[in-house]
């Protein structure tokens, strides 16, 4: 079990977007003014929770099963569940920010906004497409791999997915936290 190139430059924008997503959260959070602004941060906080942890599970289940930690079992079971899970809730939410982008480009009629709700339209899209096309597949081959999998191998996948979870958890309130620190300076 490998990670190709470009899955890797995925995963490193992936990441660096999603702490970036937390620390703008924390920006904007304590400048709001209103309820909508606040819901809109907390929304954007755990999208920013999501692709965190979607790449650090991943990682982690490429490095486990390559360090001979967890087996082969356990890898792909922690890859399909991070999948349809975070991979959800990242294709929900990106469309929720999709059409913030069309609502802000139409409310400022700006260039840039209107080239930003294109961008964020089309990505999100392109991950409606992708999760649903890839969906029972997905969940064929975890069915499969669960049959073979042991009680044991049960528990550990429980307690990586949480642990690395929570990793993921830990980095996201640290950008926001620096984030709303950073918006109190304004």
């Amino acid at each position: 079990m490998t990670l190709d190139l470009l899955t890797c430059v995925f995963l490193i924008v992936e990441f660096v977007i999603s702490i970036w997503n937390g620390y703008a959260s924390g920006v904007n959070w304590s400048a709001a003014d209103s309820f909508v602004t606040k819901a809109l941060s907390a929304i954007t906080l755990v999208f920013a929770f999501a692709g965190t942890t979607y790449v650090i599970i991943t990682v982690g289940a490429v490095i486990l099963n390559y360090l001979n930690f967890i087996d082969q079992t356990v890898a792909v079971l922690m890859l399909g569940y991070n999948y349809l899970v975070l991979g959800g809730v990242i294709t929900v939410l990106g469309i929720v920010i999709a059409l913030e982008s069309i609502i802000i480009a139409y409310r400022t009629r700006s260039i840039g906004s209107a080239l930003i709700a294109i961008f964020n339209t089309a990505v999100s899209a392109f991950n409606v497409f992708s999760y649903a096309s890839q969906f029972s597949m997905v969940t064929n081959m975890i069915s499969s791999e669960s049959r073979s999998e042991s009680k044991d191998d049960q528990g550990q996948l429980i307690l990586i997915i949480l642990g690395l979870a929570l990793v993921g958890l830990l980095i996201t309130i640290a950008a926001f936290e620096a984030g709303v620190r950073r918006g109190r300076e304004y």
